[in-house]
């Protein structure tokens, strides 16, 4: 199903958005998807238990996954495209090789590591709403950069902190939260929807940035710089999305008072 969904995602502006053949793949992935959802929710042991889901805070953190991952996964072979696109030949990029464009990517992690390990401090001193809010608003700040600034290498290691930081803060929290959401017999299954959520969002951002590459190629086969800039518009509007989305994460229930035994009684 979800073959079907990011082929047409992918490829729905060189086969055209209305073109029997997009058509096609995107209600044949839509409907597998959907006959998989209802099949989970019949099974007394499902491969992925859907029902989770039902538990808001579980339903917003994916939410924020999905969009997170869509736009900071997502980008990761977009951006690096970008790096080694030569401005003598194209009019835009940086015009890195191979072995650059790794150096230039490694920024990016280490924010990723610096904030994922600062993720259960900001946790205990902001709370789980601004903390789970700044991976979002990262995202739109890191991309929202990039979409207008980007026309040296600089611009590009200013904006990757933010994507990085933005990386690091939504792989650790939310999958805290998820965990945290359940309960203890449930951890794994909500571990592992988790990490189905953002390979999800991650393959879709990709096919997404890849659709918005294909619909500005020009007729001599290069890509016009509207495409990397819709791309990085699109990775900003998911950022936005995930941090909206927080101002439905309510607050964990209190843990239920242990019963205290009184004075003698064991007597």
């Amino acid at each position: 199903g979800l073959v079907g969904v990011v082929v047409a995602l992918a490829q729905g502006a060189a086969w055209g958005w209305t073109s029997a053949t997009t058509l096609a793949c995107g209600f044949v992935g839509v409907a597998a998807l959907a006959g998989w959802w209802a099949l989970e929710l019949r099974v007394a042991r499902p491969l992925v238990d859907v029902r989770m889901f039902r538990n808001r805070r579980v339903a917003v953190l994916s939410v924020v996954t999905f969009g997170v991952s869509a736009a900071t996964i997502g980008s990761i072979a977009f951006n690096a495209t970008f790096l080694g696109a030569r401005p003598d030949a194209v009019g835009y990029g940086i015009g890195l090789n191979a072995t650059a464009i790794g150096w230039a990517l490694l920024p990016m992690t280490l924010a990723s590591v610096a904030a994922s390990a600062l993720s259960p401090v900001l946790l205990r001193r902001l709370g789980e709403r601004p903390t789970v809010a700044a991976s979002g608003i990262t995202t739109v700040i890191g991309f929202g950069l990039l979409a207008v600034l980007h026309t040296s290498l600089v611009h590009y290691l200013i904006a990757s902190l933010f994507i990085g930081s933005a990386l690091g803060l939504f792989e650790s929290v939310t999958r805290t939260l998820t965990v945290e959401a359940v309960a203890p017999e449930e951890t794994a299954t909500a571990a592992g929807v988790n990490e189905l959520v953002l390979s999800l969002g991650s393959a879709v951002g990709s096919a997404l940035l890849g659709a918005a590459l294909a619909a500005h190629a020009t007729h001599g086969g290069r890509v016009a710089l509207g495409g990397y800039t819709t791309g990085w518009a699109l990775c900003a509007a998911a950022g936005l999305a995930a941090a909206l989305a927080v101002l439905g994460l309510r607050r964990a229930p209190a843990p239920a008072p242990s019963a205290t035994v009184p004075e003698g009684a064991h007597r």
